[in-house]
């Protein structure tokens, strides 16, 4: 994790890209437990722009078919 972060503090700024790329939910409405696929009906180009903006985040690139496996925060 970058900087030594927390699970939390991860959690806590991926949820926080996923507002601002998926534009139309507000912060609230998500937690840890949120599934965004099935709660949010996201398709999958937001899915897409938001993991790009993850990995970039982060520095890193995770291995094809890894990002689809995830689904709640």
């Amino acid at each position: 994790m970058k900087n030594n972060q927390t699970r939390e503090e991860v959690l806590e700024i991926i949820m926080d890209i996923f507002v601002v790329e998926i534009g139309f939910i507000e912060r609230e409405e998500i937690s840890p437990t949120t599934h965004v696929t099935n709660d949010f009906k996201i398709d999958t180009d937001d899915n897409t722009i938001f993991i790009n903006a993850v990995e970039k985040h982060f520095d890193m690139l995770a291995p094809e078919g890894e990002w689809e496996k995830i689904a709640v925060f």
